[in-house]
């Protein structure tokens, strides 16, 4: 560009969002397959009856801008009211029931029907004690169900973005109210939209939402809408990107919408910092870089949602920089930690980093092989992660699975534990069993995990030892003050012990689906018991020399 044109420079009107869902016509891309399932569950089901949905898939894949595509574009006979769940503050019911009514209200209005819906008590002028808001909401959504019904009204999609937060308005109190609304509205119409701890919820035995929705599972977009998302936006503000700039867009990027959007939007920038309009290669290699610098957010929720044992297999294969095999990994994890892995080991670890589309499957002629879903975490790992830091964390796991002392009620804990994975196969066999020969592969995972848990468990039982209670003769060699720091950390050892049991018996409930609040609060407590341990340690020793 000369010196003349540069001056001339228009600055480009940025077309890339991300972090935001997208909405408006011309701004959503791809999608047409999950969309037309939605549509004709909805559409192939007459009144009186009804299908619920779940779109699931993990955070930034496109769940919310989904939904409001689907608010935009109702099928027929269907009015949709979208709430986000993430944005009602605070989180108490009354709130969470008065915006759904609300927002329902106003839904109802815009198609002039607002003189045929019924009153609701949640909206009064007097508000409703707290020990009545779920039964008067409850009663609300029955009567506007039954006008729905008597009045030939549009079937009512309530549309429940990041449900996972209902917890956070009741417990679970609140999630089996949900249950029974959900069951009990026919000609109203709940999709719900989250990522991991919805999956867990949806095939936990125990769970109030097991076994209600009909998934919709989101992943990448499809080359061609891809392609799309990069090349339209760009030709509205009179850029063009040349194929092989497209490609290595969607190399990086791995075809997902967060990360495209992303990458779009920092190439305008640097074409505006840099007085230009041409695009290159290396111009979306110098902002791949830039991004792994400075949007570091979704690769630190990707890295913190993984185990230490996980880690050690991403780390090798994003260093290695090409797919790999699962033997080949392994491998890899047993030079830089020590540790085998056994088969069935492995196939639960990539049967879980595969279904939470951290890594998807390269086929070729000889075997599956394993490379990352967005490459750009590769990199990531690459320029932030220390081979040391990994190393030390596997360690660490593999310490807070080897304690040989065990109280009292670590060992009650852990025998509760063992009942509850026990009657979890039983239920899991039991349902392998109806399929026959044909039994789903994540089924037969998820059993394999449940099996290898109960040998765990079994095998700490039968080795650890119970903590001796200190002899009183020995105590009174103790220091005044070493006694008290002594028996202050025997304390907190005993709290930080008790957690932990009670984290791991919630762990064992969700069997292979843990959710990630769980795995970061367990791996804290270990810490800070192997922690204690060696404090308690040394001041024991010095107590002794006394």
């Amino acid at each position: 560009m000369t010196d003349k044109s540069r001056t001339q420079f228009k600055p480009i009107q940025n077309p890339y969002t991300f972090g935001v869902p997208v909405r408006g016509e011309g701004k959503f891309f791809g999608r047409e397959e999950e969309l037309r399932e939605i549509s004709e569950t909805l559409q192939h089901v007459g009144r009186g009856q009804k299908q619920d949905l779940a779109v699931m898939g993990p955070r930034r894949i496109g769940k919310s801008s989904l939904l409001y595509r689907l608010r935009d574009m109702p099928p027929d006979a269907f009015l949709p009211v979208y709430i986000d769940l993430q944005g009602i503050m605070p989180r108490e019911p009354l709130v969470l029931f008065t915006d759904i009514l609300r927002q329902v209200e106003a839904a109802f209005a815009a198609c002039q029907f607002s003189d045929k819906l019924p009153s609701f008590a949640s909206l009064g002028p007097r508000k409703v004690p707290e020990r009545l808001q779920f039964m008067t909401f409850k009663e609300d959504m029955a009567s506007l169900d039954e006008t729905i019904q008597e009045q030939k009204l549009p079937r009512l999609i309530l549309m429940l973005d990041e449900v996972e937060l209902l917890a956070e308005f009741g417990g679970l109190t609140a999630l089996e109210f949900f249950r029974s609304l959900i069951q009990r509205l026919l000609y109203c119409v709940f999709i719900v939209a989250g990522s991991d701890y919805l999956y867990e919820m949806t095939r936990d035995y125990t769970s109030p939402f097991y076994n209600i929705f009909k998934t919709v599972e989101l992943r990448a977009l499809s080359p061609a809408a891809a392609r799309a998302l990069v090349e339209r936006p760009a030709v509205e503000v009179g850029l063009h990107y040349p194929p092989e700039a497209v490609d290595r867009i969607l190399h990086y990027t791995g075809n997902t919408p967060y990360f495209i959007q992303a990458m779009g939007h920092y190439l305008v920038e640097m074409l505006n910092r840099e007085r230009r309009r041409t695009i290159s290669s290396d111009d979306v290699d110098r902002v791949a870089e830039r991004i792994v610098e400075q949007l570091p957010v979704p690769f630190i929720h990707l890295w913190s949602g993984t185990t230490p044992t996980e880690h050690g297999l991403l780390y090798p294969l994003a260093q290695a920089n090409v797919p790999r095999n699962a033997h080949m990994l392994a491998q890899h994890f047993h030079n830089l930690a020590g540790i085998t892995l056994s088969e069935r080991e492995q196939r639960a670890i990539f049967e879980r980093l595969t279904r939470q589309q951290v890594l998807h499957i390269v086929e070729d002629d000889r075997e599956p092989r394993y490379w990352f879903t967005v490459p750009l975490f590769a990199q990531w790992i690459r320029r932030k992660v220390k081979r040391e830091e990994v190393i030390e964390a596997i360690r660490h796991e593999a310490t807070a699975e080897e304690t040989t002392v065990l109280t009292f009620e670590d060992r009650e804990s852990l025998q509760r534990q063992l009942r509850i994975h026990t009657g979890n196969l039983y239920k899991l066999q039991e349902q392998a069993a109806r399929f026959g020969m044909n039994a789903p592969l994540d089924l037969l995972n998820e059993i394999e995990f449940t099996e290898l848990e109960i040998a765990r468990i079994k095998k700490k039982l039968e080795t650890a030892e119970e903590i001796p209670a200190p002899t009183t003769e020995g105590e009174l060699f103790v220091e005044e003050t070493k006694q008290s720091e002594i028996e202050s950390l025997r304390e907190r050892l005993k709290v930080h012990r008790h957690n932990l049991y009670r984290l791991k018996e919630m762990r064992a409930m969700y069997g292979l689906d843990v959710p990630l609040r769980i795995m970061n609060q367990i791996a804290s407590e270990e810490k800070e018991i192997s922690r204690i341990e060696r404090e308690l340690v040394e001041l024991t020793k010095q107590a002794q020399v006394l």
